[in-house]
């Protein structure tokens, strides 16, 4: 089984949309959505699919690492993207059409080094964690990520607002990704090697 840790805005629908074209047979559990309560082995596991996991191929979501190390996974699957760019496409969703800009709290700080651990903000534990991932693919690259996992490319189509932001969500953005830019650059340099 491969566990794809779908962070949420980085190309993710389109790996998923691309395996589910193919014909594999894709679990994505239901209420496991980034939710730090759901704790490794919980709920949705045992509620959702007793019995099944050997029928599986995949298992994604936006569900962080540690909720999905509980189960027979045998390859790792994600994809990054610019922890800025990344944070500011969620913000764009999450605004919506609203005529006003919610509080930047709205979306979670360093989400790709929560994904990648227990929804704990820890720059180390991620580190180590996408080490262990067989394929890490980049949102800027995403043809080498359809390439390597044998898909052929299937875009999702998600409408962002178009509306120009204002100078200090880009800011904000930056302030509250720190531990995902250094994750990132060194995912990156990993790669170029």
């Amino acid at each position: 089984m491969i566990g794809f840790v779908h962070i949420p805005k980085t190309g993710g629908s389109s790996v998923r949309k691309a395996w589910e074209s193919s014909g594999v047979l894709v679990w994505r559990p239901r209420g496991a959505k980034y939710n730090p309560d759901l704790t490794p082995g919980g709920r949705w596991v045992k509620g959702v699919l007793v019995g099944a996991l050997d029928q599986v191929d995949v298992v994604t979501g936006h569900i962080c690492y540690a909720q999905l190390s509980t189960l027979p996974i045998r390859s790792w699957v994600t994809v990054l993207r610019d922890p800025v760019d990344r944070w500011v496409s969620h913000y764009r969703a999450m605004a919506g059409q609203s005529p006003v800009w919610p509080n930047p709290d709205v979306v979670p700080s360093n989400l790709t080094c929560r994904m990648l651990t227990d929804m704990s903000p820890d720059l180390e534990a991620a580190s180590t964690n996408i080490t262990r991932f067989d394929h890490v693919g980049f949102f800027d690259r995403l043809h080498v990520t359809f390439a390597a996992l044998g898909l052929s490319e299937v875009h999702a189509r998600h409408r962002e607002s178009e509306r120009l932001l204002p100078g200090w969500v880009r800011t904000a953005a930056i302030e509250r990704n720190d531990l995902d830019q250094i994750l990132y650059d060194n995912a990156r340099a990993a790669v170029q090697e």
